[in-house]
């Protein structure tokens, strides 16, 4: 324990560390007007060094209104200056044994009570009892190859959107122990990083995700044991990246791509000898890409096996642990896009991108002070140019080549074909003032919400266009908008509080389906109106636009009928469709086909088609009713007859005559005798010595869509003799 006198000089410095924070940005310091307070009392376990704590005020949604103050030596504190607002309040422990605590029923970030605070109001008695922290402890093994001192463990506990927020974290040492310290009381999944290992990441009990993982609970001070796991070893890729003469592939990045769903997987780099290596790969089927973006300009980047783009690269296979090598993949040297970008009334440097025919974004730079860009190594290919396609706040429009509005997409671009080692010049964009939508966002009491992100995405939330903050008035204005109809969310990463229970959408309503699109137009402010979580709605599904069923195929038992559901939207559609018999839905009919049956002559059939899609109106389409269904018709038959000399070595002619009602498929079988003979299958055969003495029939099977197939055969011929 140290002496009083050092407390009160550690209690003072902690005061000036303070003050220095907030005078270079960390820590805000409050307005003159600020006057509120909280204040209250930290218990701690005996020993505990109080100079070495402070306790936070964090605004929960304006992070610049927070302050934070010291602890005296008898555990008191109080933080001062604060604005109105509602706030959580934890402590902070310079040192070993003591985690973070928050006022509230058990100290957890999860059940932090809310301090409200009024003008000038001082709330007092805001006690935190702070306890020693909690450990959790486990030991690792592995196959042989994996290094466990080089194995990340984390503690998490999940937000409310289910995303891991680390408390603690260590690596496991050379025999797999590890310790997790500075838990506070709370629930945890504890997750296992590789890192260059040669494992593959997993959560606790081999699981791949979070939610599969068994929850780790832990009281105030608990030494929670016992956590241990096998590590699965992963597969290793490794190879030598070439380049063209006279550049050089090494810093080049390496990344290992799912085949399938194109998820980035796993990451390297080159060496100065071309050499890498890749550790750690879950078992499944990869591309790898080798990207020289960054360290050399002028090469294109390369796909394994002598590829320029993912849909081209060779899939590899990769089983557990496994190791290959020889990955090898040969960089060229690319071409370019050039071009000069102009803004109208704005000044500024505006990004460029560049898209590859899969829409992968495969290159990208910023225009200089005078508006030039260039960008390079790009592989022979079809390429499609955005400029200004940042989604932050900006006053300038983003464009597509050539001078296609944003909201259009990126398939209204002009598509630029690009050879390697050229440049393609004169891609040039002229920006205007965006458009402009206006707003003001208020808390569920009805107050205003400061900090809090707006952003103008496409119907459906697929694309952000532009992004913007509310002012302490909870005003926005979202600008820099390309001519269209823009969906506005409030709160887009849906972090949920007391005060702003999850994200907020134009029209005042919560479900996203059932927002009001915003039409923008360059170089005017249109109002979105008031977004309140008070008066927030769900809203009203909209109808879907149901596309009208047609019936295709042949109304005879035995047959298949197809149902075309027409154009439903806005897509994606789920469909389901139901069979109908006279109007009675048909018995597991739910297929977009469906084949006749006797049970349906004489009757007429319907499809209804069902479409339906969250935050809309099902709505439902039925087909006009087929013709009446039928029995299949025999064909009309006749019996063929044979013309040819019956000697061998001679040919004989069938001719079938007139079959109905046309056209009829027909097929031939001569026989010998009555048996039929091997590959003799056309409408003439040529007499074979077998032959001689035997006499020769030929039977035709006419067969027809709708009809039932019929067969007739021939007369029999003279007896066949042998060639003088």
């Amino acid at each position: 324990m140290k002496s009083s006198s050092t407390k009160t000089r550690s209690a003072g410095l902690v005061g000036l560390l303070l003050l220095a924070l907030m005078m270079v940005g960390i820590i805000p310091a409050q307005a003159a007007a600020a006057t509120g307070s909280i204040s209250g009392t930290i218990t701690a376990p005996a020993g505990t060094d109080f100079s070495q704590m402070s306790v936070w005020a964090d605004e929960e949604n304006d992070w610049s209104k927070g302050s934070v103050a010291p602890v005296d030596a008898n555990g008191a504190y109080a933080i001062r200056n604060l604005s109105a607002g509602s706030y959580r309040v934890s402590t902070h422990y310079n040192g070993a044994g003591l985690p973070q605590r928050f006022f509230g029923i058990d100290g957890s970030h999860e059940k932090a009570t809310v301090i409200k605070l009024a003008d000038g109001q001082s709330v007092v008695g805001k006690n935190i009892a702070v306890v020693k922290e909690a450990t959790i402890s486990g030991k690792l093994t592995a196959p042989l190859g994996v290094d466990l001192g080089s194995v990340g463990v984390r503690a998490s506990w999940l937000d409310s959107l289910g995303r891991p927020m680390m408390t603690s974290g260590t690596n496991a040492n050379k025999n797999g122990a590890f310790t997790l310290v500075g838990l506070p009381a709370g629930a945890y999944k504890i997750e296992f990083r590789s890192y260059d290992s040669g494992a593959v990441d997993q959560w606790y009990k081999n699981a791949s995700t979070p939610e599969k993982s068994p929850t780790i609970t832990v009281k105030a001070g608990q030494k929670f044991t016992g956590v241990n796991d096998t590590l699965v070893k992963g597969a290793t890729i490794s190879g030598k990246v070439t380049a063209t003469a006279g550049m050089s592939p090494a810093g080049s990045s390496v990344s290992v791509w799912d085949a399938v769903t194109k998820a980035g997987i796993r990451g390297g780099s080159v060496a100065a000898d071309g050499s890498y290596k890749i550790v750690g790969i879950p078992q499944g089927t990869y591309k790898v890409e080798v990207n020289p973006r960054h360290s050399n300009v002028g090469l294109a980047t390369g796909w394994y096996k002598n590829a320029s783009f993912f849909d081209k690269a060779t899939p590899l296979v990769l089983a557990a642990g496994a190791s290959k090598t020889g990955i090898d993949v040969a960089l060229a040297k690319g071409g370019a896009v050039s071009g000069k970008i102009s803004a109208s009334g704005v000044a500024g440097s505006y990004s460029v991108d560049v898209y590859d025919s899969s829409g992968q974004n495969v290159g990208g730079t910023y225009s200089d002070s005078k508006g030039n860009y260039s960008v390079q190594g790009l592989a022979t290919g079809s390429y499609k140019v955005a400029f200004n396609r940042a989604s932050g706040a900006s006053l300038a429009e983003a464009q597509y080549y050539d001078n296609k509005a944003e909201s259009e997409g990126l398939t209204a671009a002009k598509a630029l074909t690009v050879t390697a080692g050229k440049t393609l010049p004169g891609i040039n964009a002229n920006l205007r003032i965006g458009g402009t939508i206006t707003g003001t966002l208020l808390d569920s009491e009805g107050k205003s919400l400061a900090g809090i992100t707006v952003a103008a995405q496409s119907a459906g939330g697929v694309l952000t266009a532009r992004t913007a903050t509310t002012d302490k008035a909870g005003k926005f204005a979202v600008s820099g908008l390309s001519n269209g109809s823009y969906m506005l969310v409030a709160n887009p990463y849906d972090i949920k509080t007391p005060t702003m229970p999850g994200s907020l959408y134009s029209g005042n309503v919560t479900v996203m389906a059932n927002a009001k699109p915003i039409a923008a137009t360059v170089g005017k402010s249109v109002s979105a109106g008031t977004l309140s979580y008070k008066t927030a709605t769900t809203g009203t599904p909209k109808a879907l636009t149901a596309g009208a069923p047609t019936i295709t195929g042949t109304t005879v038992t035995g047959q298949k009928l197809t149902a075309k559901a027409g154009t439903w939207g806005p897509a994606p559609v789920a469909l389901n469709y139901q069979w109908k018999r006279n109007g009675v839905a048909i018995s597991n009919a739910t297929a977009s086909t469906y084949v006749l049956t006797t049970a349906d002559v004489a009757k007429k059939i319907t499809v209804t088609v069902t479409g339906s899609k969250a935050g809309y109106v099902t709505a439902a389409k039925t087909s006009a009713a087929t013709a009446a269904v039928t029995a299949p018709k025999p064909v009309t038959a006749v019996t063929p007859t044979i013309s040819g000399t019956t000697v061998t070595g001679q040919k004989l002619t069938a001719k079938a005559g007139t079959w109905g009602p046309a056209p009829v498929s027909l097929k031939y079988q001569w026989k010998r005798n009555g048996v039929a003979i091997s590959n003799a299958t056309a409408s003439t055969y040529v007499l074979r010595s077998a032959d001689a003495g035997t006499k020769i029939t030929v039977t035709v099977t006419g067969s027809k869509t709708g009809y039932v197939t019929a067969a007739k055969t021939s007369a029999t011929s003279k007896t066949v003799t042998a060639k003088k």
